[in-house]
């Protein structure tokens, strides 16, 4: 996942962009490959948390659930 969309989705969730993430899956169309990164960016969000003060509920609970 470039790092640029990683931002960018991380940021979209904190603002509650999406209200009940269940996966999330990266996609290169140019290289023809898809791969689960719900627990990596669920990772992500759980070090970060304290950085981002209050985020959605739906957010902590997508934490919750698949932070590993």
């Amino acid at each position: 996942m470039n790092s640029t969309d990683r931002e960018t989705l991380i940021r979209d969730l904190v603002e509650g962009q999406y209200s009940h993430p269940i996966r999330i899956v990266a996609f290169n169309t140019i290289e023809g490959w898809s791969r689960d990164a719900t627990a990596e960016i669920a990772e992500e969000l759980g070090r970060r948390y304290i950085d981002f003060g209050e985020v959605p509920e739906s957010v902590v609970e997508f934490i919750e659930v698949h932070r590993r």
